[in-house]
């Protein structure tokens, strides 16, 4: 951290910070270098207009919590090409989604029973700059294939655990992959899909993710995936659609010209760590902000305080059930 030392304060703080900032991203290429608070008082200095507006925003919004911190101000920002308007409506989309779905963010502490169990069937391992673009690919997969001990809920639960934790520890990432691999998923994981939920947690990618999503990919996809297509379609707008990417059990090539099969973890014939030593260093994060995840439950929305109309309550309600009542034949 010399670098940091020789700048002045204030204005030659301010002046240097994003140059600073990029060179410390550069640096840090490991899950287990997170944001420091120098870091985050460089950002806030070079952002502090942008802050200042967000905060006199907030004010005005009554059924908005207030204890956001800068940190999460910033973050959606971030998310949002530094777009002051967009961000204000992602903050009211990302705080509403999280009120309206309690099943997915609500008691996610890391070392509950629920956390516990959900961490032995869902594997979340994140690999940082992994593409060439230098995106982070976040690798989701089931670890235990025996569909009796499979709840979508509980997947969701902790995968919007990571993201928060991944998003506090790193969030001026360039961009992100979500990377699926259904190798041990079968269509009886499919049928277990609460549509209810399904629908809450596809508003939750279109209109509130805190970071900046690129691309998802499924990969050992099986053939049913088409028809799966088909059901989920109604939930997916056209942006989105055109993020997804496919890649059959026969066709990981397809999968390499996103991803070099060399920067992929060990499990792909990869040279980077493996998918469960990347999970092993998510789970000591999440352990490090348990803490914060708890505290995360309070920032909810009040409805009777609102006074416009919400910017996702059309997508939010209208569905219910699960596949079990759908025909995949």
């Amino acid at each position: 951290m010399s670098m940091l030392k020789k700048l002045n304060p204030h204005d030659d703080l301010l002046k240097n910070s994003e140059k600073i900032l990029c060179k410390i991203g550069e640096r840090r290429l490991s899950i287990t270098q997170v944001f420091s608070e120098t870091e985050l008082e460089l950002w806030k200095k070079s952002q502090s207009k942008e802050l200042i507006t967000l905060r006199e925003w907030l004010k005005k919004q009554p059924h908005l919590p207030q204890g956001v911190s800068d940190q999460q101000l910033l973050a959606l920002l971030h998310s949002c090409s530094n777009s002051i308007e967009q961000t204000k409506g992602k903050i009211d989309s990302y705080y509403t989604i999280r009120t309206h779905a309690p099943e997915i963010f609500f008691n996610r502490s890391v070392t509950s029973k629920q956390m516990v169990l959900a961490r032995k069937i869902t594997r979340i391992s994140p690999l940082r700059f992994a593409t060439p673009e230098g995106y982070n690919a976040i690798f989701i997969d089931s670890v235990d294939p025996d569909v009796a001990n499979y709840s979508f809920v509980e997947a969701m639960k902790i995968a919007s655990l990571a993201i928060d934790v991944l998003v506090h520890c790193f969030p001026q990432e360039k961009g992100n992959v979500l990377v699926f691999d259904m190798k041990n998923s079968a269509v009886a994981h499919v049928i277990k899909t609460n549509l209810t939920t399904l629908k809450k947690a596809m508003v939750y990618v279109q209109k509130a993710l805190p970071f900046v999503l690129k691309q998802i990919h499924v990969i050992n996809a099986f053939p049913l995936i088409q028809q799966i297509q088909l059901l989920i379609k109604p939930f997916v707008d056209d942006n989105l659609s055109k993020m997804i990417h496919i890649h059959m059990q026969d066709n990981m090539e397809s999968f390499y010209e996103f991803i070099p099969r060399k920067s992929l973890p060990k499990d792909y014939g990869g040279e980077a760590d493996s998918l469960q030593d990347l999970n092993e260093k998510l789970y000591q994060l999440m352990l490090n902000y348990d803490p914060f995840l708890k505290s995360m439950d309070a920032l909810v929305v009040d409805e009777n305080k609102r006074t416009s109309a919400s910017p996702i309550s059309g997508d939010l309600f209208g569905v219910q059930g699960s596949f079990r009542k759908l025909d995949l034949d």
